[in-house]
């Protein structure tokens, strides 16, 4: 059966693909003991693709009604002298724009951003750590890599070369960064765990 839209089988799919998003991103927050938990995240993804499937301006509006809000939110809780909750703002932000996706159509780009959210919402006692450990040469270098990376790609012919057309440099641009990458990994692995990080 193709999923053609505007059918009751594709708004089905997106009404069940936004709220499972919500809740596996609002389950890692209730974990967190955040305010906004399982409930919040569901009815934020599930309001971005309901209105979007009802109008593209009312899907802006809304969003920019949730931005306004969770603004007002955290300045309240700063004048109060509360924490503030930029991560959670930022994931249910990111969560009602994933609904909106969701609503587009593009299943795979949403549920892949949600799955990556929550998995970085989820390593952040890790991420600290490894930051702690960094030194700022370390930092540089990252940068000066990423830099790089970025500039060489555009750059590179995306074609073969040489006499017998064997010569691709865009494979061994890419080849060069992923060794580089797992070297990197490697590094930090041994910098956080030791030889246990690799054995």
């Amino acid at each position: 059966m193709s999923l053609t839209p505007n059918t009751p089988l594709m708004f089905t799919l997106q009404v069940a693909a936004s709220v499972c998003i919500g809740l596996l991103i609002g389950l890692e927050r209730e974990w967190a003991h955040k305010e906004a938990g399982i409930r919040s995240f569901a009815i934020a993804a599930l309001l971005g693709t309901l209105s979007w499937m009802v109008s593209p301006l009312l899907a802006s509006l809304q969003l920019s009604s949730i931005v306004v809000i969770l603004l007002l939110v955290n300045v309240f809780s700063m004048w109060r002298h509360q924490a503030l909750e930029i991560t959670t703002s930022l994931a249910l932000t990111a969560t009602n724009v994933l609904g909106i996706v969701i609503g587009t159509g593009n299943f795979f780009l949403a549920i892949t951003s949600g799955l990556v959210i929550t998995a970085l919402l989820t390593c952040k006692p890790e991420f600290v750590t490894v930051s702690g450990r960094l030194s700022v040469t370390e930092l540089r270098s990252i940068l000066l890599f990423g830099f790089i990376t970025a500039i060489l790609y555009p750059l590179l012919p995306h074609a073969d070369l040489g006499p017998w057309y064997i010569v691709n440099l865009v494979m061994i641009w890419l080849t060069i960064v992923v060794v580089s990458s797992l070297n990197f990994a490697n590094y930090i692995l041994l910098r956080q765990f030791g030889s246990r990080g690799i054995g």
